[in-house]
């Protein structure tokens, strides 16, 4: 039968061990996403700042519309330099 001793399988224990769906930062975190990126769904930005927030954490999402993984390197890169050094 199909998932048939999957909660013995030593990878999935290793998998919950390291899941990061409960995880509570230390620090404030940004996450920025460009909305057209073809390599992560925006489903996972929006998921982890979803758990993260709901988990107590300080967390920001920035949203780069209309840039794909590749074009939201600078406008990243740019905000993140903005954050730290403010």
């Amino acid at each position: 039968q199909a998932g048939e001793g999957l909660e013995r399988n030593p990878a999935v224990e290793v998998m919950k061990q390291n899941s990061l769906h409960d995880w509570f930062p230390k620090a404030p975190i940004t996450l920025f996403h460009g909305t057209a990126d073809d390599y992560i769904f925006s489903s996972n930005p929006i998921s982890a700042f979803s758990q993260i927030k709901a988990n107590g954490g300080y967390i920001n999402y920035i949203p780069l519309e209309d840039l794909d993984h590749q074009e939201a390197f600078v406008p990243y890169l740019l905000g993140a330099l903005k954050i730290i050094f403010n």
